[in-house]
């Protein structure tokens, strides 16, 4: 299943935590994508909408052809009927409507009463009772609107000048329109590590990227997501937020930086997600990165107890799982063909793995279960293997480290107790019982999270290590009981569609609040006194 980019643009406008969505018209694949982002909503066609109540609907979603004439405007009018307060009425223009328009005035054709304008549609759905907050232009074809903006000048008029291309050119358009007053405005630009460049890259995306989907499903946020390198804007909105994940910034030009940021007024926050002593900068140049920004975001409590030395206006969203894949179906006993899986992605675990290896390899010797390791990023341990089936990568993106874990049938997350592991999240047990694999862990971190035998398996020596490895090895129905239950466990507790909503008040209660921390940040930087 893959949602092209249109498909995709419309998902990421519908709010994941509606528990309700209706649906005129027919894409099931869009259907599909919501359940891994929200596992118990309900999803209705348009056919059950005689008998559900008003008010009802977290969101209505119409992208299939409508009607020409009054039956049209009767189902936007049902459709503003069934939404919830702060729901999002989704409204797609199809080749029946805006595109036909365009294709008849190009064409020098009369428009037919069928033919729908955005400005009729917006009528209505206003006349019905909902707040318009936006329209989207989907599909654009600048350059051939161009082309006949030039040629045909005369060209619907009524549209100004600078607007006119973008209607020309605009092969569907997404009308958005809420119940109930429109929320504060919110302009966030987001700068963020390369998607492509291993471990940086996928926090970029855990921390970042799709918390921002998440976000703009909510009425009058409006959004930048960009990879470093991008050039600095000036805000587009009154109530402007810089959010910058894991930068290292040093003098002087992190000064320039940071001062070119508050005197455009933007709200800045720092995206950070392990403890700053494994960057030497950060400390020699007096912890610009957190003390030079008005607020911190992070992922753990005890990391955010670090940072707070540093700014004390620290914000904490634990990284939960954006979407979540139907259960694994249960696989068959393991053969040589089809060897029992165990995955380990060492980013900085190295040290963690040492005293387990010798454990391991007797497993190995003694067992008769075929088993195949998949190693990453960790050469030594996979060279000390006493087995032939074991590949290993140096470093892999996002997209690839989720399919190691998707053939995992164990995945190994060692973890020693030092200050900065201390400090790290559980995003790799959330993932891997996300994804249906059976995690073996320490207690750091992993202690509050993983209830030992239940939704996974804990260890605090080498020889329990050893012991609870077999165990999982040999117990083919322990492996599956333990993944349906950390499965539940994430569905239940850790989805990421719980939680946005949380993140964006937080972000209101800054930009609320900015006077008082561009005050804090002068006191903070002597360089910034005079601003």
């Amino acid at each position: 299943m893959s949602l092209t980019a249109y498909g995709r643009h419309i998902l990421d406008r519908i709010p994941a935590d509606a528990a309700l969505v209706v649906h005129y018209g027919t894409d099931p694949e869009l259907a599909q994508a919501f359940a891994r982002i929200n596992p118990d909503a309900v999803w209705l066609p348009w056919s059950a909408a005689a008998d559900l109540a008003p008010r009802s609907a977290g969101a209505v979603l119409i992208n299939g052809d409508m009607p020409a004439g009054a039956d049209g405007d009767a189902i936007l009018a049902r459709a503003v009927e069934l939404l919830a307060e702060g729901a999002m009425l989704l409204a797609v223009a199809h080749s029946a409507d805006f595109h036909g328009v365009r294709a008849a005035e190009m064409a020098g054709i009369p428009v037919s009463p069928g033919l729908r304008r955005p400005e009729a549609m917006i009528a209505t759905v206003e006349g019905a009772g909902a707040t318009m907050c936006q329209v989207i232009s989907l599909e654009n074809d600048t350059a051939g609107a161009k082309a006949f903006a030039e040629a045909h000048p005369d060209t619907m008029t009524e549209v100004p000048p600078d607007l006119r291309v973008a209607r020309l050119g605009s092969r569907r358009f997404l009308l958005e329109a809420t119940r109930g007053p429109l929320p504060t405005p919110m302009f966030i630009y987001a700068r963020m590590r390369d998607a492509k460049v291993g471990a940086n890259g996928a926090m970029a995306e855990v921390r970042v990227a799709r918390p921002l989907r998440f976000l703009s499903a909510i009425p009058n946020v409006r959004m930048v997501p960009e990879y470093d390198p991008t050039p600095m804007r000036p805000p587009q909105r009154p109530r402007a937020i810089f959010l910058y994940q894991r930068p290292i910034l040093r003098r002087p030009p992190g000064i320039e930086l940071l001062r070119a940021l508050i005197q455009r007024q933007y709200l800045v926050v720092m995206e950070f997600d392990d403890h700053p002593s494994y960057w030497a900068d950060i400390a020699e140049h007096d912890y610009l990165t957190f003390a030079g920004a008005h607020a911190v975001q992070t992922s753990t409590e005890p990391l955010a107890q670090v940072l707070r030395q540093y700014n004390p206006y620290v914000g904490v969203f634990r990284n939960d799982a954006a979407e979540l894949p139907p259960r694994r179906a249960p696989r068959p006993p393991p053969s040589a063909e089809h060897p029992l899986r165990i995955f380990y992605g060492s980013l900085n675990r190295a040290d963690s793995m040492r005293p387990l290896i010798d454990g391991i390899n007797r497993l190995l010797r003694r067992t008769k279960v075929p088993i195949h390791f998949t190693v990453l990023a960790d050469e030594r341990f996979h060279d000390q293997l006493a087995t032939r089936r074991k590949d290993y990568s140096a470093m892999v993106d996002h997209v690839r480290h989720r399919q190691m874990v998707d053939e995992a049938d164990i995945v190994l997350l060692p973890l020693a107790d030092t200050e900065f592991n201390r400090c790290k999240s559980d995003l790799s047990f959330v993932e891997a019982s996300a994804r249906g694999a059976v995690v073996l862990a320490n207690p750091v971190v992993y202690g509050p999270s993983i209830v030992d035998g239940v939704t996974g398996m804990l260890f605090t020596t080498p020889e329990e290590f050893e012991a609870k490895l077999a165990l999982l090895v040999e117990n083919g129905a322990l492996r599956q009981r333990l993944a349906a239950n950390a499965h539940h466990y994430v569905r239940s507790q850790r989805m990421q569609k719980n939680q946005f909503r949380s993140r964006w008040q937080w972000y209101q209660s800054l930009l609320d609040r900015k006077e008082e921390l561009d005050r804090a940040v002068r006191e903070r930087i002597p360089e910034f006194r005079d601003l």
